[in-house]
């Protein structure tokens, strides 16, 4: 009548054992997968990123060059300073928001990301690392901003103070 053999049931481990080992491949396909596409994403909008700062700086940097071409005297109302100047941001961390946020877009209009300048005026600040004692050999060891001596340093540069 119903004698067991010792091979019955065998098959359906075998089954199991070859299911459990294309499942575990399937998900580490799956999980492959996922992390490349996340990889993918992120290094998009990572160039996204870059481009949009080299839009800024060519940005700035064409204003610049225009308002360089057209006049010689800086002002405050130079295209430079007027075009960037807005109450959106803080760039300088003085706690005072000093520029605005220019939004790009793509061909059908959809805002793709947006970045914001500050372009400031380097020429009317003072150098601390040459405004203390001039060591008499054109070296200056450096001081901080609590041991500036500015008469020194109109003296040192032959300017009246």
């Amino acid at each position: 009548m119903g004698r067991f053999h010792k091979k019955d049931g065998q098959a359906i481990v075998l089954v199991l054992t070859i299911l459990a080992v294309v499942s575990v491949i399937g998900f580490t396909f799956m999980y492959m997968a996922q992390t490349q596409l996340r990889g993918a994403t992120s290094y998009l909008a990572r160039l996204q990123t870059k481009y949009l700062a080299e839009a800024g700086i060519n940005h700035a940097k064409e204003l610049i060059e225009f308002d360089k071409q057209s006049n010689t005297l800086d002002t405050y109302e130079d295209i430079w300073r007027v075009t960037f100047q807005g109450s959106d941001i803080d760039l300088d961390n003085d706690g005072v928001a000093d520029s605005k946020w220019f939004y790009v877009q793509d061909d059908q209009g959809s805002d793709i990301g947006r970045y914001a300048v500050l372009v400031s005026d380097e020429a009317g600040k003072i150098n601390i690392n040459t405004a203390g004692q001039y060591s008499g050999m054109g070296i200056s060891p450096g001081y901080s901003t609590f041991e500036i001596s500015l008469s020194s340093f109109f003296d040192n540069m032959n300017l009246d103070s």
